[in-house]
Parts: C-alpha cells; sequence; structure tokens
C-alpha cells in the first residue's frame, strides 16, 4: 500500500500541470534577440548565437571577482504569484567560502526602502561544478509589501563559466483542480500513515529501544515537514551563513513546480544532506544495533529504505520543498552505514547472539 501510494504521488506530482499563465512575459529581451539590452551586467559578460538561440555566458577566473546580469521588475497586482525558468549549463564552477558565492539564478524580492528581503526564498538554482544543459523552473509568491523583485544570474566570488537561455518569468494561478486533487491525495496519506504508526506509538512506550527508534523516526517527519524558509533559515543558522536568516516562518514559495526528481544523479552536499545522512544513521544503528523488532536485516533494511523514500515523497506537499531520488540514495548510504557501525560494534563486542541477529533469511 505505501509503495502503490508513493507510485501514484510521484506520477500525480511529475504528470499533472498545476498552474496556469494570467499574464505575458514580465521580462523584457528574455530571448537575449537584443544583446543585453534592458539587462544590467557586471564583469565578463557575453551574448553569442548557437543553433539559432541567443545565449548569454558569464565567466570569471579569480575567486575576487563576478559576474552578472539582473533586470529589475514592478509587480503589479496580477503578479503576486510568478513562474520563473530558465535553462542553465555550467563548467568548472568552484564555490566560495559561502553558500551564495556560486553559480545561482535568484529572484530577489525589495522592500520599499530598496532593501533586497533575503530570508525570502529567492533561489531558483544554485550550481557547481560541470552539468549540462537543464531547465530549471520555479513558483514564487511575492509578498503585498515587496516594491520590485530582481531577475539575476549570477557567478558571486567564485571561478568558472555559467550559460543561461531561454529564461522567462510570467504571473501565474494555481489550477483549481490541482488543488483539490492535492488535498484528497494528502487525506489518504493521513489515513494510511495513522494506520501504520499507531502500533510504533504503541511500542514506543514499552522499551528504551524501541522508544530511541521511534524519536529518531519523528525526528525524520519533522524534517520532512518543515517548509523551505523555515529549513533555510535553520541553516543559515548553523552555518553562521552571510544569507539574513528569518526567524519566523513566512510562506512566500509553495507549490514549487519542481516535480519529483528521477535522476539518480547525487545533489551536492550541504548541510542539510549530511544532517540527513546522520539521522539515518543514527537510526539504523538504532534498529540494528538494539534489534527492538524480530525481523531479518534483509526485512529492516527494506523497511528503512521504503521510510526514506516515503519521507521523500511526503515532501511534495510541503511548501518550498523538493524531492528528488538523489536524496533517498543519501539516505540509504546513511541506513547502510548505520548497520555496517552495528555490526562491527557487536562483532567487536564478540556478541555471537547479535551477531547471528545479522542474517538476511
Amino acid at each position: 500500500m505505501l509503495i502503490l501510494m508513493s507510485c501514484c504521488s510521484i506520477l500525480f506530482f511529475n504528470g499533472y500541470e498545476r498552474y496556469q499563465l494570467v499574464g505575458p512575459e514580465l521580462i523584457e529581451n528574455a530571448d537575449f534577440s537584443k544583446g543585453l539590452a534592458h539587462w544590467q551586467h557586471t564583469g565578463n559578460v557575453s551574448i553569442f548565437a548557437l543553433n539559432n538561440e541567443m545565449i548569454a555566458k558569464l565567466e570569471t577566473t579569480v575567486p575576487i571577482e563576478s559576474a552578472f546580469i539582473s533586470q529589475f521588475i514592478r509587480p503589479s497586482g496580477h503578479t503576486r504569484l510568478v513562474k520563473l525558468g530558465c535553462e542553465i549549463k555550467t563548467e568548472d564552477i568552484i564555490n566560495g567560502d559561502t553558500s551564495w558565492k556560486t553559480a545561482r539564478i535568484v529572484l530577489v524580492s525589495f522592500n520599499a526602502a530598496g532593501e533586497a528581503i533575503y530570508s525570502l526564498p529567492h533561489v531558483l538554482v544554485r550550481q557547481q561544478g560541470s552539468r549540462d544543459w537543464r531547465r530549471h523552473e520555479k513558483v514564487f509568491a511575492i509578498p503585498g509589501d515587496v516594491s520590485k523583485i530582481m531577475v539575476a544570474a549570477q557567478v558571486i566570488k567564485s571561478t568558472g563559466r555559467l550559460w543561461i537561455k531561454s529564461i522567462s518569468l510570467h504571473p501565474v494561478t494555481l489550477k483549481t483542480a490541482f488543488r483539490d486533487y492535492r488535498l484528497a491525495l494528502m487525506l489518504i496519506w493521513v489515513v494510511i500513515l495513522f494506520w501504520v504508526t499507531v502500533p510504533f506509538f504503541k511500542s514506543g512506550f514499552s522499551s528504551v529501544k524501541h522508544g530511541f527508534v521511534l524519536l529518531l523516526g519523528i525526528g525524520v517527519i519533522v524534517g520532512v515537514l518543515m517548509p523551505e524558509s523555515m529549513k533555510e533559515s535553520m541553516g543559515a543558522a548553523i552555518t553562521a551563513s552571510d544569507t539574513v536568516a528569518s526567524t519566523t516562518y513566512i510562506p512566500t514559495q509553495f507549490n514549487n513546480t519542481q516535480s519529483f526528481n528521477l535522476n539518480p544523479h547525487l545533489p551536492e552536499l550541504d548541510i542539510h544532506k549530511v544532517g540527513h545522512f546522520m539521522l539515518f544513521t543514527l537510526l539504523s544503528i538504532a534498529v540494528f544495533g538494539g534489534r527492538p523488532y524480530k525481523k531479518s536485516t534483509a526485512s529492516l533494511l527494506a523497511y528503512l529504505v521504503l521510510f526514506a523514500l516515503i519521507s521523500e515523497v511526503l515532501q511534495l506537499f510541503m511548501d518550498g520543498r523538493t524531492a528528488q531520488l538523489g536524496d533517498v540514495l543519501i539516505d540509504s548510504g546513511g541506513i547502510i552505514n548505520g548497520c555496517l557501525i552495528a555490526w562491527l560494534w557487536h562483532r567487536l563486542n564478540g556478541n555471537q547472539k547479535n551477531r547471528s541477529n545479522f542474517s538476511f533469511k
């Protein structure tokens, strides 16, 4: 049932078009057909034609340099929900010492005083290394007190090359049908998860081992249900990032156009990915080290990997969160790592009874 629900959720979010356009293109000279007209630019920026398309190229060679193009837009009443999209390619991008010193595409809001509001979700994509062409899309909500927004492609205090094409920004609205189907799917998930988790909550009070596993599982779910802006604020606080961290949750990015990314490519490691790996490692150690559940090693591994998949799928229902197969692989790596640590611990302690529990039968 859980596998079926996961597959249905992935198919729904990946296949159903949730937004409809309600206005014209907001970016002037979005296709670069007029060169850099209407674009502010700094650093080594050039425009060239390739396969009948105009492409902007940003390049830096030393980490103290920056190159960017940007355009300011005055939001009106119908631009409170906008969809930003573009295709990018990177080559040899080496990040600086903070998360924003990289190649990225952003949509930054400004208040009436002309100050950038970095506490709001504003990053469409950030990328390092070398990656081939890929389209990225995301929907942002623009608060009512924002005076202007800025679309920008940046290589900030890092080195490498960034190519951009087919950039667009349109006002959109969420389809009523998508909202209804999403709610129905969410309610089905709530019923199924309640039915599945009740036995775990009951057993969580039967022993310390069960309780520890339950607490770690709750920790994973809390991380999954955390909105994007709150997650980014916590990450900025932990890493002492130069990016302004919001102390309150601001629901300004939601129902992302990014669906479940089935590409098995491992995502870039950051504080959140490392945290997930460590949390699933601890969960696996608790399951395999304490053996609170009388199942074979193969069965427990399968259940934990399924839990990792479900935790990723549930992010599709949360504001601004994204789900990808690469994160499931990272979580699975943590599960295997915890299993190996538990096995090694039992082996070094010479516990024959617990060592015999590591059976794949």
